[in-house]
């Protein structure tokens, strides 16, 4: 979030964050932190910080709203490169009030959000230095518009950016875009879990091809052609026999993230375990693309394995206990936990095994 002092940015940067369960990293607030506990005025620390900040909350598979006035090219680029580090994309977004007359009276008679914060006059704010811009963005102009409208048209353009994102399956010549998408979406993982030996990230081209030839794949496709989430799974007749292949494809918006675990080694018996009898599909590695996460394209992933298998009497994955993320969202589209248990197979992790049916 980028622009001048009262153009409304700040009331866009805290709607979207509530919107998107994002992290929301308010420079005005950082900077008069440091006056106030560090005793000297900021100059460059406040964003210097606010990069720290947000590459936490990425790293923790967290959206980040970063309000800043954001006026240089070279902020901008710092700002890009922190996402760019952390597997995320970066949306720019510029604010401005067109109307001249109105910018002048919210600049005069607004109050401070942020205790013990002076504002800028007018004469400051018309004299500050804003570079022109000239990377992709998106703009919203707030003159004469309440911040619910303001925000209705962002999140319109923001959402627009996904609404092209197709399902279908993925074949051998996917693999390589995959498993580049997979390393990069399961880096969160291996932080959360303080392990960076965990196989999604030691998985080798080999490794994925083979995967390709017991298992199904699908893709999430962006308008650009980029593949931005993707889910395998492997349908089993109650007799232990391989089930059907996959059967198309199906258009799909928005989206969403959960990252979990292939088929685990460790078996047990009981009405809702793995080994019981009856047709049913193991679902693994399902992973979106970091800067797509929030917006239920997981959800639409897991929905295309099921009408892809519709004869199946469930559906069964493995997840890391402690990701609580995933686990939430699974539940939110109908599996359970059945148990819990360490697997050596997957790097003795605790694991839980969820089930729907």
């Amino acid at each position: 979030m980028s622009g001048l002092p009262a153009t409304g940015k700040s009331s866009l940067a805290r709607l979207l964050a509530v919107e998107y369960g994002a992290a929301w990293l308010r420079i005005d607030t950082i900077e008069q932190a440091m006056r106030v506990l560090c005793g000297f005025d900021p100059q460059g620390e406040g964003y210097r910080m606010a990069y720290r900040l947000a590459a936490e909350n990425l790293a923790a598979g967290l959206n980040v709203v970063a309000d800043s006035c954001n006026p240089w090219d070279v902020t901008r680029r710092e700002w890009r490169e922190v996402a760019a580090r952390n597997g995320a994309r970066a949306i720019d977004i510029k604010v401005v009030c067109s109307c001249r007359d109105e910018h002048r009276r919210r600049v005069e008679t607004r109050a401070s959000e942020v205790a013990g914060l002076k504002l800028p006059g007018w004469a400051e704010v018309e004299a500050r230095e804003y570079h022109p811009w000239t990377d992709e963005h998106i703009t919203i102009d707030t003159a004469g518009r309440s911040p619910a409208g303001s925000f209705a048209e962002l999140n319109e353009k923001i959402k627009m950016r996904d609404r092209d994102i197709m399902i279908c399956v993925a074949g051998e010549k996917d693999a390589a875009e995959i498993l580049d998408l997979q390393k990069r979406a399961f880096v969160t993982e291996a932080q959360a879990h303080g392990n960076w030996d965990i196989e999604p990230l030691r998985q080798t081209l080999d490794g994925i091809l083979a995967d390709f030839a017991t298992h199904t794949f699908l893709k999430a496709v962006d308008g650009n052609g980029a593949i931005v989430g993707s889910v395998k799974y492997r349908a089993v007749n109650g007799d232990g026999n391989e089930g059907g292949q996959g059967r198309g494809s199906v258009e799909g918006s928005d989206s969403n993230s959960g990252l979990n675990s292939d088929e685990g080694s460790n078996s047990s018996s009981g009405s809702d375990s793995g080994s019981d009898s009856g047709s049913r599909v193991w679902v693994g590695k399902l992973i979106v693309d970091i800067a797509c996460r929030g917006r239920g394209l997981g959800r639409r992933l897991l929905a295309e394995v099921e009408a892809q298998n519709p004869e199946a009497e469930r559906f069964q994955l493995f997840t890391a206990a402690s990701s609580d993320h995933n686990i939430r969202l699974y539940e939110s589209v109908g599996y359970r936990l059945v148990r819990e248990f360490r697997d050596a197979a997957q790097d003795g992790f605790a694991m839980v095994e969820m089930i729907k049916r």
